[in-house]
């Protein structure tokens, strides 16, 4: 693709008075109105914000620095009440909250279960009679209170529970 190509596609030319994070900001509100729902390769992106003749290789200066500068394109986006949708070599703006929730919702959820099934993992090794600071024991029974049963497994249910239990000095603590 080269960069007439692009800006056939898009529709857009990029202001090159602009910082880049806002060009790159302007390309991605531009596609969310004029192609909805439709993500925007970082290649290409590079091509139109920096004006090159072609589209650059993944690994080029120029596809890097958009990279680089997709942290800022975020802030700017929620500004606008907009999010930021990343694919593994493509992203676009949201269109709409549904739209936000529908891409971002099970990618969290799956974070979340994660980072639940790690802390119980770890809290396993911890014996809650070992810690010294009743205060750390509390918030760590606390932490394991708010954790759904739907996000461990019942393995780590039982721990959790047990654990909760033990800290509160209302059930025996395991061997």
């Amino acid at each position: 693709m080269n960069l007439n190509e692009a800006h056939s596609e898009w529709l857009f030319e990029a202001d090159n008075r602009l910082p880049p994070a806002e060009r790159i900001t302007r390309l991605l509100e531009h596609g969310a109105r004029v192609r909805p729902g439709v993500p925007i390769p970082i290649t290409v992106i590079a091509l139109i914000v920096f004006g090159l003749a072609r589209a650059p290789s993944r690994k080029s200066p120029y596809v890097v620095a958009v990279r680089r500068e997709l942290r800022n394109v975020e802030r700017r986006l929620l500004a606008r009440a907009r999010v930021l949708l990343r694919f593994q070599t493509a992203v676009r703006a949201s269109v709409s909250d549904d739209d936000a929730d529908a891409v971002q919702g099970p990618r969290r959820a799956a974070r979340f279960r994660r980072a639940a099934s790690d802390f119980v993992e770890t809290v396993r090794l911890i014996r809650p009679d070992a810690l010294s600071d009743p205060a750390v024991r509390a918030e760590i029974a606390e932490n394991l209170r708010e954790i759904p049963d739907e996000a461990l497994s019942a393995e780590q249910r039982a721990i959790r529970d047990v654990w909760i239990n033990a800290a509160a000095g209302s059930a025996p603590i395991w061997q």
